[in-house]
């Protein structure tokens, strides 16, 4: 495992991995989830960018925020030859879906939910995530730590959320041609992308897709889709699938290049990204 980055990996269930990512140089490009992320500072200080606004020194026991999509940096350390020791998970919209199904505070309509702010200082949600670690260490208590996850769920839906997304209003128009586009690059993410297919798929000039695909994500195409697929290559080597098969499925020509974009998005090659995974 590389010196600059160390991670631990617990399943608590299925559904729900929490990890403790600890980096003493190491910083991640721009990039996006397709999940949202949760990540209490555990120790140091994190700098970061999101969403065209550079974050500095955020501090122990702070929660950084991210919502889906949203383009940020990450990572850190080195300073005065200090670590920053973060620890994350992160849940899809159906987690959200089934807290607000069970929870009489919340509309079921309001499922399109989005964190407010990307830090967020909360000594009770912070609490509870250290206290899920500190169980699965402890006595591997799987109820009540499901207990706690609902708990800090549904404090985070009820305190930093919103169901409210505002764009300008000139971009608004162009979202659908965007998610035509992003529909197509998912369909077709084993495939060579070319992007006059991309750009006939979402009814605008190729020219045009570009410019208005970087205003509105904040990253290029080509980021994107690089992003995309190391984020459904992680996916599969969770799984336990095969490396070859996995860039062969997420559409990278071959090992090298594989190699070289999966551990320049995530401090890890596949083998040592797949072989944390069976932890």
């Amino acid at each position: 495992m590389p010196e600059h980055i160390s991670s631990k990996s617990i399943l608590v269930s299925p559904e729900f991995r929490l990890f403790e990512h600890t980096y003493s140089e190491f910083v991640y490009p721009k990039h996006f989830h397709e999940t949202y992320v949760i990540e209490v500072i555990e120790d140091g200080t994190e700098d970061f960018f999101w969403n065209g606004t550079n974050y500095k020194n955020i501090k122990k026991d702070s929660l950084v925020l991210i919502n889906p999509g949203e383009v940020h940096t990450g990572g850190g350390g080195s300073i005065n030859n200090s670590k920053l020791v973060c620890r994350v998970f992160y849940p899809e919209l159906r987690a959200w879906e089934n807290i607000l199904g069970e929870s009489s505070a919340i509309s079921k309509s309001e499922s399109a939910v989005r964190f407010k702010s990307p830090v967020v200082v909360d000594k009770k949600i912070v609490a509870s995530i250290k206290r899920m670690y500190s169980l699965n260490e402890e006595d591997k208590n799987d109820l009540f730590i499901k207990e706690l996850y609902n708990e800090v769920m549904l404090d985070l839906l009820t305190k930093h959320m919103s169901s409210t997304i505002s764009f300008d209003e000139n971009v608004q128009r162009y979202l659908p041609a965007i998610e035509r586009g992003k529909e197509y690059i998912n369909d077709n993410l084993a495939d060579k992308l070319v992007l006059e297919n991309i750009a006939k798929a979402a009814y605008i000039s190729p020219f045009h897709y570009l410019r208005i695909f970087k205003k509105i994500t904040g990253i290029t195409l080509h980021q994107y889709v690089l992003s995309l697929r190391i984020e459904r290559a992680k996916t599969l080597l969770m799984q336990n699938r095969d490396i070859c098969d996995t860039f062969n499925q997420v559409g990278f020509l071959n090992h090298v290049h594989f190699t070289k974009v999966f551990g320049k998005m995530t401090g890890f090659t596949p083998k040592q990204y797949k072989g944390m995974m069976k932890v």
